[in-house]
């Protein structure tokens, strides 16, 4: 934890020191100005690290509003740097070729990156609320000939709060009426808040009633929130979570679920939850056609072949761009279907937001799956 707050503090702080340094060469006659400036950046380095300390233990509604702010900080100060560390570079070579003309201003550089994030973030706020319906048709090899098709809803990533999260929650039970799934999924990171403050929310889920149920996983997030709160609020809203464990839910379709390697933060016994895939997947193949749902977009080498999809999410598609980009340095796969050697994987987008309340170019979205049986090949 320590090795990560001292890398945390270095990039971000970085970040924050750099934007202070270009606005002070940009505005050197306006002190007044670039010392609250730098304070600000200086406190909100600090802005995640409170957040995640005093989150779910916090009362009221203090704490949701400081994290959006300081999470809506975290993004414009990535833009602003990227921004203007691409005009420095732009500067640097222009200055190299001769071309003293063509080189951008300090306070230009400032004027631009400004512009960049308000168009970004009424972009990103545009394209956070309207959530897209993607449909598949998926082949499992262990659906016997016959089997009539099974329609699965999976959404991730919800991220809901007492003030974020509501109209996407509506977007998604409408979406389930629409489409009647015969089961409903979510890998993780559903909630961000108490079930006190989620009643509503949990009685809407409760509402959706698919004949094959509804499964869940928890996410990093369940865990910070404290595993007893996560667990309540899924049961009331109907969903049976998955800890380490398979269910059996037709004839030929088996569900299992793992919980995130942050179950180590569990407020519940041991015994009840755990990320491992052995104990879901018992290391033999199962008759019927297996779903996995874990929420890291991860595949595990010794599951290879135990399951015929697996469903996650977690990455966001990145979120915010170009954020995406770094991202992909974590993981292999942050978004969409992928056929692996005896197996699909998918990895949704998620539904909601977390952090800063934008996505751009990272289009939130719930995923509808088609399952039906392999055409024999001849």
């Amino acid at each position: 934890m320590s090795h990560f707050l001292i890398f945390y503090t270095f990039v971000y702080g970085g970040m924050n020191a750099y934007i202070v340094w270009r606005v002070r060469q940009a505005f050197l006659n306006r002190r007044t100005f670039i010392y609250p400036f730098a304070l600000l950046c200086g406190c909100m380095v600090f802005g995640p690290i409170l957040v995640r300390l005093f989150w779910g233990t916090a009362p009221g509604i203090g704490i949701h509003l400081f994290s959006l702010f300081a999470f809506t900080w975290a993004a414009w100060i990535f833009w602003f740097f990227c921004t203007v560390f691409l005009l420095d570079v732009w500067n640097t070579a222009q200055t190299r070729l001769g071309k003293n003309k063509f080189i951008v201003s300090p306070r230009r550089k400032i004027s631009v990156a400004v512009c960049l994030i308000l168009v970004a973030s009424c972009w990103g706020i545009i394209e956070a609320r309207h959530l897209h319906l993607h449909t598949y048709h998926i082949q499992l090899d262990h659906l016997p000939s016959g089997t009539p098709p099974i329609r699965l809803l999976q959404f991730s990533d919800l991220h809901l709060t007492r003030l974020i999260g509501e109209q996407r929650l509506e977007q998604i039970v409408q979406f389930a009426k629409d489409t009647h799934p015969d089961l409903i999924v979510s890998t993780g990171d559903c909630i961000d808040n108490r079930l006190e403050d989620l009643t509503d929310a949990a009685a809407k889920f409760a509402a959706l009633q698919p004949p094959l149920g509804k499964y869940a996983v928890f996410g990093n997030h369940e865990f910070y929130m404290t595993a007893h709160e996560s667990q309540r609020f899924h049961e009331a809203a109907g969903f049976r979570v998955l800890h380490a464990e398979s269910v059996k839910v037709s004839d030929h379709l088996r569900i299992a679920g793992v919980d995130d390697p942050a179950a180590r933060y569990a407020s519940l016994p041991g015994d009840q939850v755990s990320s491992d895939e052995d104990a879901a997947l018992t290391r033999h193949h199962y008759p019927e056609a297996v779903i996995l749902l874990k929420h890291r977009p991860n595949v595990d080498s010794g599951s290879r072949g135990l399951f015929d999809l697996q469903l996650s999410g977690h990455a966001h598609g990145g979120q915010i761009f170009p954020f995406g980009l770094f991202v992909r340095l974590q993981y292999h796969w942050t978004n969409g279907l992928h056929k692996l050697k005896g197996n699909w994987l998918y990895i949704n987008q998620g539904a909601g937001t977390w952090g800063p309340p934008f996505r751009v170019f990272a289009p939130p979205e719930v995923a509808l799956f088609i399952l039906e049986p392999a055409i024999p090949k001849n």
